[in-house]
């Protein structure tokens, strides 16, 4: 295929456009649905050793 320096012919760009998106889409995805676990945990020890520390301070009282 002889095309012109610089420039793209649209059925390969728009392959590119489409892989992109894909591999954004698919980083994004693993990214929230690895880190969303993750945080929720966190948040969730936090709390309770939050309470285990009031916990403790009144019985220590």
């Amino acid at each position: 295929m002889v095309k012109p320096e610089g420039t793209i012919p649209p059925s390969e760009f728009v392959i590119k456009v489409m892989l992109l998106n894909w591999v954004l889409n698919a980083d994004f995805y693993l990214l929230a649905s690895y880190s969303l676990p993750v945080y929720m945990n966190y948040n969730i020890n936090l709390q309770r050793n939050q309470h285990r520390a009031v916990s403790t301070d009144n019985f220590m009282k």
